[in-house]
């Protein structure tokens, strides 16, 4: 839950390290809609326990790391030398919180002081998958490589290339105006796909706070 709070409804971690991790690896329109949406189903799930308020939702992730440093101690996985399901789930959420990178990393910095749980995920780590692809892309290249980059660019685009296929007719306007039709009906369709998701997702959300509302009462 700590977790769940710390990436998804703090504003600063959200902004500017989740939602651009999640939407860099989809496709138009799924990176501008489902992070959203995944965003206010987390909000939801924390309203209903009441963990909106930071030091609640935190706390309860520093008494969970405290347990798990304790019920690890020195050995080499949580029931001794040999993985179970336990090591599997806890190594998901513990390397979850050692390797993203937050603006506001309370889990992260709570974490680190318990060796044995950095060690843990650092030792399973090297044992089942060696190096690990980072969590968000490469940094953007420096000034000057931009500026090469940028040159030859204006190079290749003042060049005219050679057509693939010089011999290949023209489109008639009514080909012309089928392909636009084409195009604009797919647009359309795409469109029509984004507001009906965007419209059942506000009222489920709508459905799941009456819900709430009506468990309080």
């Amino acid at each position: 839950v700590a977790l769940l709070y710390a990436w998804w409804e703090d504003a600063s971690n959200y902004s500017s390290v989740i939602r651009p991790a999640f939407a860099s690896r989809l496709p138009l329109p799924l990176c501008l809609y489902l992070p959203w949406s995944m965003r206010r189903r987390h909000h939801s799930h924390l309203a209903r326990r009441r963990l909106l308020v930071p030091e609640a939702a935190y706390l309860l992730g520093e008494e969970a790391l405290l347990a798990l440093s304790e019920r690890l101690g020195d050995r080499s996985y949580f029931f001794g030398d040999t993985p179970t399901s336990l090591d599997a789930s806890a190594f998901a959420y513990l390397v979850a919180v050692l390797r993203c990178p937050l603006p506001n990393d309370r889990l992260r910095q709570c974490m680190q002081m318990y060796p044995n749980l950095v060690g843990y995920c650092d030792r399973v780590t090297a044992a089942y998958f060696g190096s690990v692809e980072p969590l968000l892309p490469a940094a953007p290249a420096s000034a000057s490589t931009s500026a090469s980059a940028s040159a030859t660019r204006r190079e290749l685009e003042s060049t005219e290339l050679p057509s693939a296929n010089p011999d290949k007719p023209q489109r008639t306007p009514k080909q012309e105006r089928f392909k636009r039709r084409s195009r604009n009906a797919i647009v359309a369709a795409v469109g029509s796909a984004l507001i009906y998701a965007l419209a059942n997702n506000m009222l489920t959300e709508e459905e799941e706070f009456e819900d709430y509302d009506s468990d309080d009462e």
